[in-house]
Parts: C-alpha cells; structure tokens; sequence
C-alpha cells in the first residue's frame, strides 16, 4: 500500500516534470534557430496546401497562449502579391478551449496590404483558392457551434485593394468595382460572437478611398443582435467636416439569411439627431456636391428598408436664412443612379442670404449672386416633388417678394456636361417682371405658359415657349392678349408671336436673332391699327394708326450691312390731319463683291 508521503512525493515530481516540460517548450520555442525552423516548417506546409509562393519571416510563440507572426507574404495562382502583413499577434485563454470557447484577449494586425481581384463580376475571386484549400471536406454537413470573443482588435496601417478588372474607372466617384482603401485604423471589440447572436463595439473605424477621395475620420458604435433582430447604439460619424449622430438604430429581418438580400429584406428605423453636414463630404457619391464647403444641419427620422425608405420628418436649416421641412420617401437606394424620390414639402424659405449661400456652395466660380434672384427677396415654396436626383418633377407654390407663381415643371440636369434643363407649365397673376430684370420699362406679368428649356453651360439657354401672356405692362401701358409659340434659341428668336390688343394687332411668325454676329431677319409680319401713341412707345403721332404687311429676309444690322430683301405690303398711315397709303415696297440689298453691294 502507498503512503500519503510517497503519494505526494510523486504528484510533486510529476507537476515538476509538466512545468519542465512546458517550460523547456518556451525557452526552445524562443530561441532564434528553433523560431526559423518554425518559420520554414509551417512556410512549407502552407506552400503544399495553396500550392503558390508563400513566405513567413518569423514565427514567436510565448507562453503558449501568445503568438507573433512578422513578415508574412501571400501570392495569388498568377504569382502577384495578395496579402503582405507586417505584423500580427495574438494572445488566447487557454481553459474556455475545453468548454469549445475561443477566447482571444486581444489581436494586433500591422502594416498589412490586402490586393484582392476578379476578372469579370460573375468569375471567382482571387482568394478563391484559399477557402477551397482550408474548407471542410465532410460532405456531411455539422452544425458549428460557434462562440468567439476577442475583448481587443487592433489595426494599424492598412491598405485593401479590390478591383473588378471588366469594368470601367470612374477617377473622382465612387465606384464599388475598383476599391482602393487606406490608412485603416480599428479598434474593435467583440463581446460574443454565437451563430445566432452578437454583441460587439467599433471604438473606432478609420479609412480614406483614394481613388474618390472619400474619407471616413471616425466610425464608433455598439452592436447587440440576434438571429432576428438588432440594435446599434452611440452610432455616430466624422467625415472631415460632418459630424452625424443617431440615437438606437433597431433592425429587424426574418432570418440572418435576410442580410443577403439587405437592401430589399432588412427592416431598420432610427432618428439622425440634429447634425452639421458638409455635403462636399459625400462628393465621392454625389460629384455636383464638390465645391458644396459650408455646413447644413440635418435631422431626419427614417423606417422601412434601404430600397423602400420613408422619412416622415425631414429637416434642413442654415440658421435662420434657409429651412426646409417635409416628408419623403424614397426608393432604390441601392442603386442611387436609379433612385426614385417622392417629397410631400410643408415649407420651404430662402431669404436672401439662403440664396446667396446655395449659389455659392453649388457654383464652381463663385462671381456673387445673379441680380435675377436678389431682385427675388425672399423666396417660399410649398408643394410636392418627385422623380429621380436627375429627374425632379416639382408642383406646387412659389412665393417671392415681388410676385407667386405656380408650377409644375421636371427639373433635368447632368454635372458632368455642365447641363441643365426644365419642362412644363408655369403661370403667375402680376408678377413684377420689371423688378426681377432690373427693367425700368417692364412692370406686371399675368401669364400661364408650357416651358420646355434646355441650358450648356457658357452657352445661350434654349427655350420653346407655348401660351398666353394676359397681360403685361411695358412703358407704362398694359398690354393684352399676346399668344407665343415659338423657340427662343442662340439668343434669337423662331416661331409665332401675336398681340390681340384694344390698341392694336401683330401677328409675327419667322425668325429674329439680333445676339449673332450677324443679326438675321427672315420672318412674316401683319400689322393692323397699330397705335404707338397709344401704346406709350413714342410721345408723337397722336391718334395715329398704322397698317402694314411685311415680309423680310436679310441680314445686317443697318442698311450699310443690309444684304437681303424687305416686302412692304399695303402701309397705311392714317393720322387726324393726314392720310398715306403704300401699295407695295421692295427693298433689296446683293453684295456682290467684298466692296460692292447693290441696292434696289
């Protein structure tokens, strides 16, 4: 029988000889020719298993429950550099390994450079090799219970490429398809990690994309979810002039499956608190925010999914001189060149610094604002709109301090081709014309017009006019009745302009352009009891009238550069003491040489 002495003289030995032992591995494991063998044993087995070039500078192991790995370097199957790592260390709990818990105290990922590709989006990755090499091959599916938690996640300089080598660059936007992420700096935290839970923080999350300039400064929130719902919590964001902050952000989804499909099957609301925006931030996704520097404040509450998103309460204020409030839902996110935008707009104002200041942040010279909306004052609008970003289509009330009109116009432009145009119907009951122009001779206008404009930067707009002008006040007179039909184009005008008035009748249908280089004339007019006096156009021939039908084909500005024909048809001058009349008047003018021209 064994004496208790000798039994603890035996559990003596074999605890000395265990720490011996393990003592001896770690002593071994860190001494620098052990370490390389290390190295090259592990280079090796990695190099049979991916069957491509594979090397690692050196491998320290401390303890047991800490490794260091340094200078590790992966090549994809065409031999171009796919991961590099500089350093990373790693540092486990030992004991929750025997109840299946990976507990890692904390992760240290340095220096490393991620180069990831696909040739077309529907071909396989580069990395493809790697999941095959270290996937199950049990064509028996088991169930993995997982249960992770690393209480500390460093990474510090980073850089991850991914390029879809099919498609197009798009230099200066954002593009999904040609990645090149920079600068990546984390520190994350990941309380559990189950398959069917989580509970994680981001303290902080830093990156720059360089090929659209896009940086995200800070990231920092708090997630808790399950298998059917989640929430985030201190979510808040710092772009280099935005700072965004949103109360408890809840998620709900049928299954983890339905994050596959997010745009369309996940279900979120939350409240974007009152924040400062500087919408140049966002140019990487929006190109026509780039010279928009100055800040808005934003706040918006929001329900549904990414491509079915409702925002009952909208709201966008510079201090006191611009505010815009509104519901709006919007749909296909996802794809924000498609996205489709429907605006129920309760208020919005501009006062004259709120116009100053979108003129200023939307224009890439800023020259001041355009005398036409100073001599707006303030401006009001309440209505709807609809339509893709591109695309508006606005209905709705304008007011300014010099008169309301009422519109339902689509509003198109393109940034990129310096293009802008609009469509549609627009009228307005005495609106001082004059004062918008800065047109001492201009007064009221009354009119109800369909407008269809088209504007090229540096280029005269194009307008095709279509309506009535009931009423418009010019030198002092109120004109009646004048119908346009025409196009006003290259600062000239083409179509039909007729004036149906108590002082006199003109109808004009051709063309006048007096903006070109060489003014052009080719139109048909008829005039009939036409009052100048009357009409406040001349302080002579009182109680006059004239009568004529004309038709004219020429250019020049005077009959020195005249070279064309005028027809003078049945003038009639008819005055209280006098009467002339003109059967017919011919008026042509051929150059026939540089130096000669005939007159006839």
């Amino acid at each position: 029988m064994i004496s208790s002495k000798s039994l603890k003289y035996t559990v003596r030995i074999l605890l000395g000889t265990l720490i011996g032992v393990y003592l001896g591995i770690i002593v071994l494991l860190n001494i620098p020719y052990v370490q390389g063998k290390l190295s090259v044993f592990v280079t090796k087995e990695l190099k049979n298993i991916l069957n491509t070039e594979v090397s690692i500078g050196r491998i320290d192991m401390g303890l047991l429950n800490r490794i260091i790995v340094e200078d590790v370097l992966l090549h994809d199957r065409k031999n171009q550099e796919m991961l590099k790592v500089a350093r990373l260390s790693a540092k486990f709990d030992l004991l929750p390994l025997l109840n299946g818990k990976v507990t890692i105290s904390s992760v240290q990922l340095f220096g490393f450079t991620v180069n990831l590709n696909r040739e077309t989006p529907e071909s396989a990755p580069n990395f493809q090799f790697v999941l095959d090499a270290f996937a199950s091959k049990d064509t028996v599916q088991k169930k993995n219970n997982l249960d992770l938690r690393i209480n500390s996640l460093l990474i510090r300089r980073g850089k991850v490429s991914y390029d879809v080598l099919s498609e197009k660059e798009t230099p200066g936007k954002f593009n999904p398809q040609h990645l090149r992420l920079r600068n990546i700096i984390a520190n994350i935290s990941l309380k559990a990690l189950q398959n069917d839970s989580i509970n994680a923080a981001i303290k902080r999350l830093s990156i720059e994309e360089e090929h659209s300039g896009f940086e995200l400064k800070k990231l920092s929130l708090k997630v808790i979810g399950n298998d059917q719902r989640m929430k985030i919590e201190n979510f808040a964001i710092d772009l280099p002039n935005t700072s965004l902050a949103m109360d408890t952000i809840h998620m709900d989804y049928d299954s983890l499956g339905a994050f596959d499909n997010l745009a369309q099957d996940v279900r979120f609301s939350f409240h974007l608190l009152p924040s400062q925006i500087a919408l140049q931030d966002l140019s990487a996704f929006v190109p026509a925010f780039g010279s928009f520097k100055e800040k808005l404040q934003v706040e918006v509450q929001t329900d549904g999914t990414v491509n079915q998103l409702n925002c009952p309460h909208l709201s966008v204020s510079v201090g006191n001189h611009f505010y815009l409030r509104g519901d709006v839902s919007l749909q296909d996110l996802s794809h924000p060149e498609n996205a489709y935008i429907f605006g129920n707009l309760s208020n919005l104002y501009a006062d004259p610094e709120g116009i100053a200041f979108f003129v200023r942040n939307f224009s890439k010279n800023y020259n001041g604002v355009p005398p036409v909306l100073q001599h707006l004052g303030t401006v009001s609008f309440r209505g709807e709109v609809s339509g893709y970003f591109t695309d508006l289509v606005t209905y709705g009330q304008v007011r300014t301090d010099i008169g309301t009109i009422q519109t339902d116009v689509k509003l198109s432009s393109n940034k990129d081709k310096g293009y802008f145009s609009y469509s549609g119907a627009v009228k307005t009951k005495e609106f001082e014309l004059g004062k918008m122009l800065g047109n001492k001779k201009l007064g009221k206008v009354t009119f109800n017009l369909d407008v269809n404009s088209s504007h090229y930067e540096n280029q005269y707009p194009s307008v095709l006019l279509k309506g009535l002008v009931a009423s418009i006040d010019y030198s002092d007179y109120n004109y009646e009745n004048i119908t346009l039909d025409g196009e006003y184009k290259q600062g000239g005008f083409t179509g039909k302009v007729a004036l149906d008035d108590t002082n006199g009748s003109v109808i004009l249908n051709g063309t006048i352009n007096t903006a070109s280089r060489g003014p052009t004339f080719n139109f048909q007019a008829s005039i009939d009891k036409f009052r100048p006096h009357a009409l406040h156009l001349t302080p002579n021939y009182e109680d006059t009238e004239i009568s004529v039908k004309v038709k004219a084909d020429f250019t020049g500005g005077s009959i020195d550069e005249m070279n064309g024909e005028i027809n003078i048809d049945s003038l009639l001058f008819a005055a209280p003491e006098t009467q002339y009349f003109l059967d017919n008047l011919k008026i042509s003018a051929i150059r026939e040489s540089e130096n000669q021209k005939r007159l006839t």
